[in-house]
C-alpha cells in the first residue's frame, strides 16, 4: 500500500499531537502521585529543590507574572545574575558531554 506525501504528513502531525497529549497527561499523573505521597507543601518544596536556581527563579517569576502577583523581593537584574547563568550553561554542557561519553 502506497501512502501519498500529504497523508504521511497528516499521520505524523496526528502522532506528534498524540504524543504531546500523553506527555501532558503523564506530567499530571506524576504530580498527583508526588502530592499523594508527600503532601502538597512537601511536594512543592521537592519540585523547586529539583530545579536549578535559574530554572526555579524563571518558573516562579512566570507564575507571579501570570497571576499579577507583585514581587518586590528582587529586581530583574538579580533574576538573571550572570554567575547563575554561567552555572546553568556549565550544567547543560556537562550533561551533553556525559551523554556523548555514554554513546
Amino acid at each position: 500500500m502506497k501512502i501519498v506525501r500529504k497523508r504521511l504528513k497528516q499521520i505524523i502531525k496526528e502522532e506528534v499531537a498524540r504524543a504531546q497529549l500523553q506527555e501532558g497527561e503523564q506530567k499530571w499523573e506524576m504530580l498527583d502521585k508526588i502530592v499523594q505521597a508527600l503532601g502538597p507543601e512537601q511536594a512543592l518544596q521537592e519540585i523547586v529543590k529539583a530545579m536549578s536556581d535559574y530554572e526555579a527563579i524563571s518558573n516562579l517569576q512566570h507564575v507571579l507574572d501570570m497571576h499579577d502577583v507583585p514581587d518586590d523581593s528582587f529586581s530583574d537584574d538579580d533574576m538573571y545574575d550572570s554567575e547563575d547563568y554561567d552555572e546553568y550553561i556549565r550544567e547543560l554542557t556537562e550533561t551533553k558531554n556525559e551523554k556523548k561519553r555514554k554513546l
